[in-house]
């Protein structure tokens, strides 16, 4: 079920969506608002009410869910400055027992993010090991190796996006998709986390 509430000076947006797989609710849900359907600058208590997916667990500035993204398992991590939405990190949670099916779920993502903003602004390729460069039937195992370090930007005038796709400890790729508002990687003092989960 989809509800909408807009805000101009009133009002904030949200969503409510369910479920594993990408239904069209989903697919709505990603293409409206700034991110999962909030724009930026939502107090904390919005975004945890209004999240469909399963609240696990706040921390200080940060609070963690459980759902689904891009029709697939995902843990959603919102993280606020001064009780405003300021970034959200989405960490794709698939088992994959055929490594290059990380690939192909990767062009699932970009798919749906070049419907959203266009063409992306940056495709990085950066190769530890370049044997498998001309054969890219075998970069998921590549990345599975930490070979290959795959990141992929777009951007709107409100939102900064980044896919990443590497392999920060060996043979645990991390899987990830950032938003952040325009302004906040000028305005935020801190860093994000150089691999894994914030929790």
């Amino acid at each position: 079920m989809i509800r909408y509430v807009f805000i101009s000076a009133f009002m904030f947006m949200f969503f409510l969506s369910s479920g594993w797989a990408q239904t069209s609710d989903e697919k709505s849900l990603i293409n409206h608002g700034d991110v999962r359907g909030f724009i930026w600058g939502l107090p904390t208590k919005v975004v945890q009410e209004n999240e469909a997916a399963t609240f696990i667990v706040a921390e200080d500035d940060r609070m963690l869910f459980r759902g689904g993204a891009f029709g697939m398992p995902a843990t959603i991590v919102y993280e606020f400055r001064e009780n405003k939405l300021n970034q959200a990190r989405i960490f794709i949670e698939k088992s994959y027992t055929d490594q290059q099916k990380r690939i192909d779920d990767l062009m699932t993502i970009r798919a749906d993010l070049v419907a959203r903003y266009g063409e992306p602004l940056e495709e990085d390729f950066k190769w530890r090991n370049k044997s498998n460069i001309d054969y890219p039937d075998a970069w998921g195992w590549s990345v599975y190796r930490g070979e290959l370090f795959i990141t992929l930007k777009f951007q709107d005038q409100q939102t900064d996006v980044t896919v990443f796709l590497g392999n920060q400890q060996p043979y645990e790729p991390q899987f990830s998709v950032t938003y952040q508002p325009r302004q906040a990687k000028t305005n935020s003092t801190k860093e994000p986390p150089a691999s894994g989960l914030l929790f």
